[in-house]
């Protein structure tokens, strides 16, 4: 092995990849995300958020719903939102929808980011037919790089096991 001299020696690692755009993240990102075919809901209250999950439940005659976070599946609780909060793989197959929170929204790549070591895990959105991924708007980052500075301090050093980052839409 013969190590080759750098090619790039003067390559800044801190600049921006991505033009900066003066639109608002949350436009950049519905934009993004649509151009991946996902569906976008903006809701700004809570009952806003339960009545679109009803329509699109009721539009797509989804059965079984799965929310096991439990901040979500209280909200839907409230309002006798018909879901199962306890998925089983031996028992649950036919999963048609899965609601799950994202960690994070990526304006630029108009993706989700999901923390697969919360009780969803890593196996709920790979099974489900459609995901539905609640965010609030206050977790858009502009990129990537935002989003692990972000994370870093929010988890303070201590990732979790990993993220799963959600680049298709609803089916």
């Amino acid at each position: 092995m013969h190590k080759t001299p750098n090619p790039y020696p003067n390559l800044d690692f801190e600049k921006n990849v991505f033009v900066v755009s003066d639109v608002p993240a949350e436009l950049v990102f519905a934009e993004k995300f649509q151009k991946l075919g996902g569906l976008l809901v903006i809701c700004e209250t809570k009952n806003e958020i339960i009545e679109s999950l009803a329509a699109i439940s009721r539009e797509n005659n989804w059965t079984e719903v799965f929310c096991v976070d439990k901040n979500i599946s209280s909200m839907l609780d409230e309002i006798n939102f018909p879901h199962q909060s306890i998925f089983d793989i031996q028992e649950d197959k036919n999963v048609q929808a899965a609601i799950i929170p994202a960690e994070a929204l990526i304006a630029n790549a108009g993706m989700a980011v999901i923390n697969i070591g919360k009780e969803h895990g890593r196996l709920l959105p790979a099974i489900a037919e459609n995901l539905l991924i609640i965010c609030d708007a206050a977790k858009i980052n502009d990129d990537l790089k935002t989003f692990f500075a972000t994370t870093k301090a929010t988890y303070n050093g201590n990732h979790p096991s990993g993220f799963l980052l959600y680049i298709t839409g609803c089916n």
